[in-house]
C-alpha cells in the first residue's frame, strides 16, 4: 500500500492537473512587467520586507504575517480545542497601514495556507510561494498534488534513514494528510466525524479536523494493519459501466487525472531554497486502483551471502514452460538463423542436433534429470558450433541460443545445491521459523523503540540539568535577596520603633505645653493683641499733636 496521487485529490482536495508548483522569487526588474508576473507578486514580497524590518528578523513568522493581515477581533488562539478561547481584544496600534490591493489580501492569505498547511517547511512565510500564491488569487489552476507527495515522501524517507533512529528526525510534512490517509485505509485507526457535519463537496479529510487524538499501542496498530477490514479502495474512480480510457483530446479531466495516478514518474518538488526528485511507483500499490495484485512471499529467510550464492529466492517446484509444443517449429527456428546459404544436409543435421537438445531439455522432469543430460547437450552445442564456425552465418543468435542453455544448467546446478543444503537440514519446521522470525522482527522493533524512548529521555535529562543548573543560580539570587531583605526589614523596624518613641515624647511635650498655654492666660491673648494696638494708635496721635503744636508755635 502507498499514498497515491489520487489519495491526495480525493481526502486533501489537491489538484493534479494544472500549472506546475514552481517556487522562487523574481528578478526585480521583471516584477513590474504585468504581462510575466501579478502585482500582487510584488506586493507581498514588499510587505514582506517591511515586517522583516519592522521585527528586526530575517524572517517572518506565520503568527506575525497573520498579526499584519488581520484586523479585527481575535476571539480563537487555535482550531481543535474548545477551551482555546481568548480574551476579545482589537488590533494594536502599532501595526502600519495595510496598503494592499483586494487580490493581494487573497494572495496573502494563500501565501500563508501553502507554507503553513500545503506544503509545511518551517514556521516562516515563504517568500518564494508568493508567484503561485498570486496566480491561484486569480484562478489558475495549480498542480499541488505532485508538489504535496513528493514532499511527504522526502520527509517519511528522511525519518526512515536517520542515523539514529526513525523517531529522531527532524523532518516538517502535511502530516494531516498522511492522517486522513490512514483513516481512509484503516477505519479502526482514527475516530472521525460525521459526513452531515460539512458539506458534502468537502474534501475527506474533514472527517478528521479537530478530532482529538486517540492512542494506539504498538500491538495494537499491527493488529489493525493486519485485519481483515483494511479498506484498501475508500475512493473508487465510479463509472456506470466497463469502459476504455484513452489520452484524447475528448478525455475528462477526472479520467484523465487517474490514469495519471497510475503512472509511475519522477516527482519534482522545489520548495523555498531545496530542490529534489522523488520516485512515485504506483505499480507497487496497484490493488488500489483496482488491479489484481499478488504479493510475493519468501518462503525461507537467509542472510545475505548465502542467499546470493547458494539459494533462490523462493524455494519450490519448478514450472516447466513448454512454449514449442511440437518440435516441427524448430526448422523454421534453424532457417531464420541461417537462411537460405545453407544446403539441405547441413540444414537437417543442424535440426536434428537442436531437436536432440530440446527433446532432452523437455524429457527432464526435474533439475537432477536435467543435470544428467548436461554432458550429451554439451557435446551437441560444441559440434553445433564447429558447424556454425565453418558455415560463417548464425553466430550471433547460435550464440545467444548456447549461452541460453548454459544458464539453463546454472539454474539446475544451484537448485541442486539449495536441494541438497535443504536435506542437509533435516526435519525443519518452516512455520516455527517464520514465527520466530516474526517474533524477532517484533523485537528489533521494540528495541528500536525504546532506544528511541531512551535517547529521549537522555535529551530531557540533559535539558532539564542544564534547567536545573539555572534553577540553582536563580535560588542563589532569591536567598540573596531574601538576606538583603531581612536586613532592611529590620533597620526599618528599628527606625519605626525610634520614631514611635519620638512621637511619644512629642505628644507628652505638646499636652505640658498646652497646659501651659492654658496656665498662661492664653484666653486674654486677643484682647492684649487689641489693647497693644491701641497704645500704638494713641502713640502716633500724641507725635502728631505734638508735631502740630510745634508748628503752630513756630508761625507766631
Amino acid at each position: 500500500m502507498g499514498i497515491s496521487l489520487y489519495d491526495l485529490k480525493v481526502i486533501g482536495g489537491l489538484p493534479i492537473l494544472g500549472l506546475p508548483y514552481d517556487e522562487f522569487i523574481p528578478l526585480n526588474r521583471e516584477l513590474c512587467r504585468e504581462d510575466l508576473y501579478p502585482s500582487t507578486t510584488g506586493e507581498l514580497l514588499k510587505i514582506h520586507a517591511q515586517l522583516c524590518v519592522f521585527h528586526k528578523k530575517g524572517q517572518v513568522f506565520h503568527d506575525q504575517w497573520i498579526e499584519h493581515f488581520f484586523r479585527g477581533e481575535a476571539i480563537y488562539g487555535a482550531a481543535g480545542n474548545k477551551n482555546n478561547i481568548v480574551p476579545k481584544h482589537k488590533a494594536k496600534d502599532l501595526k502600519f497601514p495595510l496598503n494592499i490591493s483586494r487580490e493581494g489580501q487573497l494572495a496573502a492569505f494563500l501565501a500563508f495556507w501553502l507554507s503553513r498547511f500545503v506544503l509545511l517547511l518551517d514556521n516562516a512565510i515563504r517568500p518564494e510561494c508568493f508567484y503561485m500564491a498570486s496566480l491561484m488569487a486569480r484562478g489558475f489552476r495549480v498542480s499541488l498534488a505532485p508538489a504535496v507527495l513528493g514532499l511527504i515522501y522526502h520527509a517519511l524517507g528522511t525519518v526512515a534513514t536517520h542515523r539514529r533512529g526513525p523517531g529522531l528526525a527532524n523532518a516538517y510534512l502535511p502530516i494531516h494528510y498522511v492522517i486522513g490517509w490512514l483513516g481512509e485505509h484503516f477505519p479502526d485507526l482514527i475516530d472521525r466525524r460525521s459526513d452531515n457535519d460539512f458539506p458534502a463537496h468537502y474534501p475527506l479529510l474533514a472527517r478528521y479536523s479537530q478530532i482529538e487524538a486517540k492512542y494506539v499501542s504498538s500491538n495494537q496498530a499491527r493488529i489493525i494493519f493486519r485485519s481483515e477490514f483494511m479498506v484498501y479502495r475508500p475512493s473508487v474512480f465510479l463509472a456506470q459501466e466497463d469502459c476504455i480510457l484513452l489520452d484524447t483530446e475528448s478525455l475528462a479531466d477526472d479520467a484523465f487525472e487517474f490514469l495519471v495516478c497510475m503512472r509511475s514518474a519522477l516527482l519534482p518538488v522545489r520548495l523555498g531554497g531545496d530542490l529534489w526528485l522523488e520516485p512515485y511507483y504506483p505499480n507497487r500499490f496497484g490493488r488500489q486502483f483496482g488491479f489484481d495484485q499478488g504479493v510475493p512471499e519468501n518462503k525461507l529467510l537467509f542472510s545475505n551471502s548465502l542467499a546470493d550464492d547458494q539459494f533462490p529466492e523462493s524455494v519450490g517446484p519448478i514450472a516447466v514452460v513448454r512454449p514449442l509444443q511440437n518440435l516441427v517449429s524448430v526448422a523454421n527456428f534453424v532457417h531464420q538463423i541461417f537462411g537460405n546459404g545453407v544446403n539441405q544436409n547441413r540444414r537437417e543435421f543442424i535440426s536434428r542436433e537442436i531437436e536432440g537438445i530440446f527433446s532432452r531439455l523437455y524429457s527432464s522432469e526435474t533439475p537432477a534429470q536435467l543435470h544428467m543430460h548436461h554432458s550429451e547437450i554439451t557435446k551437441a552445442l560444441r559440434l553445433l558450433g564447429s558447424t556454425v564456425d565453418i558455415l560463417g552465418c548464425g553466430e550471433t543468435a547460435f550464440k545467444q541460443f548456447a549461452q541460453l542453455v548454459d544458464w539453463i544448467f546454472e539454474l539446475a546446478r544451484r537448485h541442486s545445491k539449495s536441494s541438497a543444503y535443504i536435506e542437509a537440514l533435516g526435519d525443519v519446521n518452516i512455520d516455527v521459523i517464520h514465527d520466530l522470525i516474526r517474533q524477532h522482527e517484533e523485537c528489533l522493533n521494540t528495541k528500536l523503540a525504546l532506544e528511541a524512548e531512551l535517547t529521549e529521555v537522555a535529551k530531557e535529562i540533559e535539558d532539564l540539568d542544564v534547567k536545573e543548573v539555572t534553577i540553582r543560580e536563580a535560588e542563589e539570587r532569591v536567598r540573596q535577596m531574601r538576606e538583603e531583605h531581612e536586613a532592611k526589614k529590620t533597620s526599618l523596624n528599628m527606625q519605626k520603633m525610634n520614631f514611635e518613641i519620638s512621637l511619644e515624647h512629642q505628644n507628652e511635650q505638646a499636652i505640658q505645653l498646652q497646659q501651659s498655654r492654658i496656665d498662661a492666660k492664653e484666653d486674654l491673648l486677643p484682647h492684649i493683641g487689641s489693647t497693644r494696638l491701641s497704645m500704638k494708635a494713641q502713640e502716633r496721635e500724641i507725635h502728631r499733636l505734638i508735631n502740630a503744636l510745634f508748628s503752630s508755635c513756630s508761625k507766631l
